[in-house]
């Protein structure tokens, strides 16, 4: 017959193995002091990527069960509420209606084709997406300018708020494009506008430096798409592979 000391030992053991088990009966519950200096990782996707250190559980005598031995409990998980934080200070911004912008650039006319300054192309629906009104140098090529006013259109090429004469400098014609846009209703919009539309649009949604709107290229007949939502707005990029040409 194996003692009674025996007994507690193998009953010691198979309870250690036991990670949280409660004890049956009217036995009580103990939880067993990790080694000193025990790292516990804080689990799952709250993982900041290191552990914590937390401090040690203590063991009073009163805990332990009748048979003498304490069953081991795992470490408690750590929380990371800052997530919470985070998720309750985007709330409001993930409840908001989104708008849907779709501006389409239509093919280039002759004026287009000839390197001609535009005249302000109406937007029916949306006044603040005509295009960009060059004043006197509307209906004139690029070629005409530079000789008659090169130091002028210079300015205007490289200086946002620069306005051709009688007409809007492009800090203007973001501030409206972007007004515009800050104004539209919930839902998915259609606009069909010139290039220069397009431009002062990507600027204003990324808040970009006006001096990105001469970086920006936009092939005719082709489709830019703004998603917005409580004044933060995001670009659609790329397009599925099997829609290039020649796929």
């Amino acid at each position: 017959m194996p003692t009674n000391t025996a007994q507690g030992a193998s009953a010691e053991s198979a309870m250690g193995a036991m990670a949280g088990a409660f004890v049956v009966g009217t036995a009580e519950l103990a939880i067993a002091e990790p080694p000193e200096g025990t790292r516990v990782p804080v689990s799952g996707a709250l993982d900041d990527g290191g552990g914590s250190d937390l401090p040690p559980l203590r063991e009073d005598s009163q805990w332990r069960d009748r048979a003498g031995f304490s069953p081991v409990l795992p470490r408690p998980v750590v929380m990371d509420l800052s997530r919470s934080r985070r998720y309750r200070a985007y709330a409001p911004l993930m409840k908001s209606q989104s708008v849907r912008v779709h501006l389409v650039r239509p093919p280039l006319d002759t004026a287009a084709r000839q390197g001609r300054f535009g005249h302000a192309r109406p937007c029916p629906g949306y006044g603040g997406l005509r295009g960009l009104d060059t004043g006197e140098w509307a209906g004139r090529t690029l070629d005409e300018v530079a000789a008659e006013a090169p130091e002028a259109l210079h300015a205007w090429l490289t200086d946002p708020g620069y306005a051709p004469p009688g007409g809007e400098s492009v800090d203007a014609l973001i501030a409206r494009v972007g007004a515009e846009l800050a104004g539209l209703a919930p839902g998915t919009h259609r606009a069909e506008v010139e290039q220069a539309v397009v431009r002062a649009a990507v600027v204003h949604a990324l808040e970009l430096p006006a001096a990105a709107f001469w970086r920006l290229d936009v092939r005719p007949e082709s489709v830019t798409t703004l998603t917005g939502r409580a004044g933060r707005w995001n670009l659609l990029v790329g397009r599925p592979q099997d829609e290039l040409p020649g796929a």
